[in-house]
C-alpha cells in the first residue's frame, strides 16, 4: 500500500505559485513549505510570514491528487470552486462520455470520494489513464475551458 503525499499549491498575493502545507489563520490563507524547509522548529509562531508561510489567494488553492500526467507533471485538483489544473484526456471508446477518439478538456476537481475532470459543471469524467496531460490552470488560462472537445 502506498501513501499519497498530501500537499497543496496556491498563488501568493504577488502572483508567485508556492507548494506545501495549507492552513488558515485569522481569516488569512497560507501555504507553508515542509517544516525542515522553512526553519520552523515547532515553537510558538509569532508571525506566519516570518516562519516561512506565504499568504495565498484562497481561490487558487489546489490539492495534489497523487497523480502525474504523461509528462511527469504533478496534477492538482480544486478543493473549492477553483484552483485545479486544466487537463486533457484522450478518450478511446468510453461512449458514456464522448464518442470514440475524442479529447476531454476540463478542470480537475474533488467530487467525493475522488478527483475527477469536470467541464462546465455539466459532466465529469474519471481522472484515470496514462493519457492525461496538464495544459494549464484555471487562473492562468481560463480560456482553455471554453474549448470544445474534438477528435
Amino acid at each position: 500500500m502506498s501513501v499519497r503525499k498530501v500537499k497543496f499549491r496556491g498563488r501568493r498575493l504577488d502572483n508567485v505559485w508556492v507548494e506545501g502545507y495549507y492552513c488558515v489563520w485569522q481569516n488569512r490563507h497560507y501555504i507553508a513549505p515542509a517544516p525542515h524547509e522553512s526553519g520552523f522548529n515547532g515553537g510558538e509562531i509569532i508571525s506566519y510570514e516570518i516562519a516561512g508561510f506565504f499568504q495565498v489567494d484562497p481561490a487558487t488553492v489546489g490539492m495534489f491528487t497523487g497523480l502525474h500526467d504523461k509528462n511527469g507533471v504533478e496534477i492538482y485538483g480544486a478543493v473549492g470552486e477553483k484552483g485545479g489544473d486544466i487537463v486533457t484526456r484522450h478518450e478511446k471508446g468510453d461512449s458514456r462520455i464522448v464518442d470514440d477518439g475524442f479529447v476531454i478538456i476540463g478542470e480537475v476537481v474533488y467530487e467525493a470520494p475522488d478527483f475527477v475532470i469536470r467541464k462546465n459543471k455539466q459532466w465529469s469524467a474519471g481522472l484515470v489513464g496514462d493519457n492525461l496531460e496538464v495544459i494549464g490552470t484555471v487562473h492562468e488560462h481560463p480560456e482553455l475551458l471554453t474549448q470544445t472537445v474534438g477528435r
